[in-house]
C-alpha cells in the first residue's frame, strides 16, 4: 500500500476505494440499510453505573465531529472551551454553597489556571472523597453562580461581569490565585469607576491587595476631592480607609472644608455606635485621621471658630501649640502636619517636549538633563518619563531640580515608577510641589536605572500653555556637561507637570 504523506486518504492497490472518513460513512450508512438497522457508536466508556458518563461521550461528539457528519477542525482552545461544564471525563466535583449545587471539572485544567487548584487536586496529603469517579469537595463561601463564573472563565478565557458579581468572583480569583481572572476583575472595576462607587471599589481594592486599582481609586479622589467627598459613600468609609484619603498631599481642597467633612463622618460614625455627639466622642471616632488634618494651615478665626464649636476635639496642649506655631518665629513641635496641600494650587497642566516617540534610549548612570525658563511663577508637581520598549518594568529613579545660577538643589526626590511596556509617558510625582519662580533658569534632572527605553523626537524649543490665568510659555536650552544624550530636539523627560497658585 503506498501512503503519500501530507495527503488525508491512504491509497490501497488495486481498484479500491481511497480509504477516507466519508467513505468509511459511507460505508457504515450501507451496511445499515442493508442490515435493516441503525449502526450503534462504539462506546469507550464502559460504566453500567454512570449513565451520566456513557450519554455524554455520544452526546459530545462536537469535539471531533460537526452535526453533519464531516471532520471539524477545532483548535485547543476550542476543545477545552467545550470541556466545560461537560461530565466526559471529569475527574473532580465541587459541592459548591448552602445547597452544595454540584460542579463536576477536571483536575488538569483547574490545576494549569491556579497553583492552589494544583495542590489541592494532587497532593496526597488532602483527603479524598471519591463518588461516582470524582473527587468530592466542598466549596460552602462562595455561591454557586459565582463558581459557575469562575470555572467558565478557567475553560475559556471568557467572562460576564457586572458591578454585582465582580466583587464576589475577585474574591474566587484572590482565593484559588486565578491571576488572569483577578485582572480580569481589576480592569472591570476601574472601567466603572465614578465618584459614586470610588470609595466602593477602592475598599475592595485594599482588602483584596489591588494596588494598582487602589492608585487609579486615589488618582480620581486626588482630582475630584470635593465632588467625591461629598458623596453619600464618604460616610460609610472605615476609619481605616478614612485616614489613608486625608492624609494624601495631593487633595485638592481646603483644609477649612476637609475637618467639616472630617467632623461629618465623624458624626455618622458615632450614631453608629451610639455615642452622643460631642467634641471627645468626635476625636474618638477619627482616631488617627484627626492628625491628618493640618490644623495650622487652618485661618486663625476659623481655627478659633471651631475649638469653641468642638471642645474636647483637641486637647488644651494641642491648641495652644497650634496657636504658637501660627505666631511664634521659635515653632514649637506639633502633631500635625504642616505640608500644603495641592488645592491652594489651580489644577495640574501639562507640557509636553516632544512631537514623535522613538525606540531604544539607554541608561549607564548619567543623568538625562535639560534647562528651562518660564515666564510666569508655577509649582511643578510631577515630570512625565518614558519607560521600557521591552514591556513591563519598575525603573529606579532619581530627580532633581536645581536653580541653575547658584546651583543649589531646590527638589530631590528618588524614588521607583512602573511602566506597562507602552511608549506613552508615565507621571513620576515629587514629594511636593516645588516652587518656581519667573524668568529664574532651572536644570531639571532624571537619573535612570532600568532597561533602554522609549524616548522623544522633534523637540520644541519654545512651548505656550493657556490657563485661566493666562498664556504661560517654557523656554528650554541645552544643558552642557554629562547629560546622557538628552537636549532640546530629543531624550527623555518628555513632560513637565506643573500647577498656578489660585489667586
Amino acid at each position: 500500500m503506498d501512503e503519500t504523506v501530507g495527503n488525508s486518504a491512504v491509497k490501497p492497490a488495486g481498484n479500491q476505494k481511497p480509504i477516507t472518513p466519508d467513505n468509511i460513512r459511507r460505508r457504515n450508512s450501507v451496511n445499515d440499510k442493508a442490515s435493516g438497522s441503525a449502526r450503534k457508536p462504539n462506546n469507550p466508556i464502559k460504566d453500567d453505573n454512570d449513565s451520566e458518563r456513557r450519554s455524554s461521550w455520544q452526546d459530545s461528539t462536537n469535539l471531533y465531529l460537526t452535526l453533519n457528519g464531516h471532520y471539524h477542525p477545532v483548535d485547543v482552545s476550542d476543545r477545552v472551551a467545550r470541556m466545560y461544564d461537560n461530565p466526559m471525563f471529569a475527574d473532580v466535583a465541587f459541592l459548591v454553597g448552602e445547597f452544595e449545587e454540584r460542579h463536576t471539572a477536571h483536575k488538569l485544567i483547574l490545576s494549569l489556571s491556579s497553583e492552589v487548584f494544583g495542590t489541592m487536586l494532587y497532593n496526597d496529603k488532602f483527603e479524598q472523597n471519591i463518588v461516582n469517579g470524582c473527587q468530592e469537595i466542598k466549596v460552602p463561601d462562595i455561591d454557586s453562580e459565582t463558581f459557575k463564573k469562575m470555572l467558565q472563565f478557567m475553560y475559556t478565557d471568557d467572562i460576564q461581569l457586572d458591578m454585582d458579581s465582580v466583587i464576589h468572583v475577585l474574591y474566587c480569583a484572590r482565593k484559588y490565585a486565578i491571576l488572569n481572572l483577578e485582572r480580569k476583575c481589576s480592569d472591570y472595576l476601574q472601567e466603572h469607576l465614578n465618584l459614586e462607587n470610588a470609595f466602593a471599589i477602592l475598599s475592595l481594592a485594599k482588602l483584596y491587595d489591588q494596588s494598582h486599582l487602589a492608585r487609579v481609586c486615589f488618582d480620581l479622589i486626588d482630582n475630584e476631592t470635593i465632588e467625591v467627598l461629598k458623596t453619600e459613600t464618604f460616610l460609610e468609609l472605615s476609619q481605616e480607609i478614612l485616614n489613608d484619603v486625608f492624609r494624601r498631599d495631593t487633595l485638592r481642597i481646603m483644609e477649612l472644608e476637609l475637618f467639616n467633612l472630617a467632623v461629618k463622618w465623624a458624626e455618622s460614625e458615632c450614631e453608629r455606635r451610639k455615642w452622643n455627639i460631642c467634641g471627645e466622642n468626635i476625636r474618638k471616632a477619627l482616631g488617627d485621621t484627626l492628625y491628618s488634618i493640618r490644623f495650622p494651615l487652618i485661618d486663625f478665626k476659623d481655627f478659633s471658630n471651631l475649638i469653641t464649636k468642638y471642645p474636647g476635639l483637641l486637647t488644651d496642649r494641642e491648641s495652644l501649640d497650634v496657636f504658637l506655631y501660627k505666631h511664634m518665629d521659635q515653632k514649637p513641635m506639633i502633631p500635625f502636619t504642616i505640608r500644603t496641600r495641592y488645592r491652594v494650587l489651580g489644577k495640574e497642566l501639562v507640557i509636553t517636549r516632544f512631537q514623535r516617540i522613538e525606540s531604544r534610549w539607554g541608561y549607564s548612570g548619567s543623568a538625562d538633563r535639560i534647562k528651562f525658563t518660564v515666564d510666569a511663577p508655577i509649582f511643578i508637581t510631577a515630570l512625565g518619563l518614558y519607560g521600557s520598549m521591552h514591556g513591563p518594568y519598575q525603573y529606579a529613579v532619581k530627580m532633581e531640580i536645581t536653580d541653575f545660577s547658584s546651583n543649589k538643589h531646590i527638589a530631590v526626590n528618588e524614588t521607583t515608577f512602573q511602566c506597562d511596556g507602552s511608549a506613552g509617558v508615565f507621571r513620576v510625582p515629587f514629594k511636593e510641589p516645588v516652587e518656581i519662580l519667573a524668568n529664574v533658569t532651572y536644570e531639571i534632572s532624571a537619573t535612570i536605572k532600568g532597561p533602554d527605553s522609549h524616548y522623544g523626537a522633534k523637540g520644541l524649543r519654545r512651548i505656550s500653555r493657556h490657563s485661566p490665568q493666562g498664556t504661560i510659555t517654557f523656554q528650554f536650552s541645552y544643558a552642557h556637561g554629562t547629560n546622557n544624550g538628552t537636549s532640546v530636539d530629543d531624550g527623555q523627560i518628555p513632560e513637565i507637570i506643573f500647577c498656578l497658585k489660585e489667586g
